[in-house]
């Protein structure tokens, strides 16, 4: 999942934390396993119609975020500070975030977009 969050902390913001959240999407069956899921900062510019998966944004090299089995109305919290980080100080590219699902179940996992129901993914900046 590809996504592209408009930075909305001033120049001189101190970033202590961000976190993207996703819940799953109501009435999806649940995983039998967590999944892993890595991110990896965005290097150019996209466009969410031009994407696929043969034809993606050029990525850094994915870190390792953690694992969990998506259940509706429980929220997942994924720490994606250091990424973050970099925007608020201009040292990297405004691009967005790359969340990559690593897992061995065949379901996966189910985010809700917030489209049809639900919550969509969103960035939680705490600032000092």
């Amino acid at each position: 999942m590809l996504f592209q969050f408009e930075p909305v902390f001033r120049d001189d913001s101190e970033v202590v934390t961000a976190v993207l959240v996703l819940e799953a999407l109501v009435g999806s069956p649940a995983a039998r396993m967590p999944t892993r899921f890595e991110t990896a900062r965005i290097l150019e510019p996209w466009q969410a119609e031009l994407v696929s998966e043969g034809r993606m944004p050029a990525l850094t090299l994915p870190a390792q975020a953690g694992a969990w089995n998506l259940r509706p109305g429980v929220p997942v919290r994924i720490d994606v500070t250091p990424l973050v980080r970099g925007w608020s100080k201009h040292e990297a590219s405004g691009f967005g975030i790359a969340l990559l699902a690593r897992g061995e179940d065949a379901l996966g996992a189910v985010v809700s977009t917030g489209i049809s129901a639900g919550h969509g993914p969103r960035l939680e900046v705490y600032v000092k």
